[in-house]
């Protein structure tokens, strides 16, 4: 670890954690060299038009189904 630049320490009673918190706070903030790259990965347009044709089908199904139900219950009423 100390190769790459890390630290090691145990985390314990001896105060090692005090000693942690501030090697923390005595590292330098700099800025970074390039901007963050943002990165998208949920694109859901596709689901959203899959789901909203089966759901326009379905729709559609049941209308023709009622209609047929009520046509058969007027003829079968004659």
């Amino acid at each position: 670890m100390t190769s790459t630049g890390g630290t090691f320490a145990v985390l314990g009673a001896d105060g090692s954690a005090g000693k942690v918190v501030d090697a923390i706070g005595a590292l330098e903030a700099k800025r970074i060299e390039r901007p963050p790259v943002v990165q998208v990965y949920d694109r859901p347009h596709l689901g959203t038009l899959l789901a909203g044709v089966g759901l326009g089908g379905l729709g559609v199904i049941w209308l023709l189904q009622a209609l047929l139900a009520l046509r058969a219950r007027q003829e079968a009423g004659r």
